[in-house]
């Protein structure tokens, strides 16, 4: 599943746009020497809800930046199709080549999107894996937070035993004990 293509125009402009470079501009900035010139700048498109904003969008640049180095450089709100473009620059700053995500990385990259523009997992197509994964790398005390307030609450024997395993169970899988 690749969630990040290759592009190589700028985003069209709407009334909800924001942009901090052309495409052109950061095509200068590729080393003429890189093999494939066009993987270095990318492009996802995502569902947006009503209330979400180019702030958020901007928020999310943030997080991916601090996480992953990939920096968007024009982001755009379609309201009529109910979906947000973002344009990354995938160029790494230090060594000049561009990153590589494999399609796990990507997954994880796009719940983490999903999860900041407020979306659950169900309706996505990378799989609740991946959002476990990002809820547990944002707080890796989150399973056993859930167990905790689980505790108090009147379940029967049974089914607090079953929520138990489960969480127990997600957090080794995201601690890669499991499969």
């Amino acid at each position: 599943m690749q969630i990040f293509k290759a592009r190589n125009t700028d985003l069209d402009v709407t009334s909800e746009s924001w942009r901090k470079a052309s495409y052109k501009e950061m095509e200068e900035r590729i080393p003429k020497n890189l093999r494939l010139p066009r993987k270095a700048i990318r492009e996802v498109v995502v569902p947006i809800k009503k209330e979400n904003t180019i702030e958020d969008l901007m928020k999310i640049n943030a997080e991916l930046l601090k996480i992953y180095k990939i920096d968007c450089f024009q982001c755009t709100i379609d309201r009529k199709e109910g979906k947000a473009h973002l344009l990354f620059d995938y160029l790494d700053k230090e060594t000049g080549l561009s990153y590589v995500f494999n399609s796990s990385d990507q997954k994880m990259i796009y719940a983490m999107i999903m999860m900041m523009l407020k979306y659950s997992s169900d309706r996505e197509e990378v799989g609740k894996r991946y959002f476990l994964l990002n809820y547990y790398k944002k707080d890796q005390g989150v399973y056993k937070k859930l167990l905790d307030a689980i505790q108090h609450k009147k379940f029967s024997k049974n089914n607090y035993c079953v929520l138990k395993n489960i969480l127990e169970y997600v957090e080794n899988v995201c601690e890669g004990k499991v499969k």
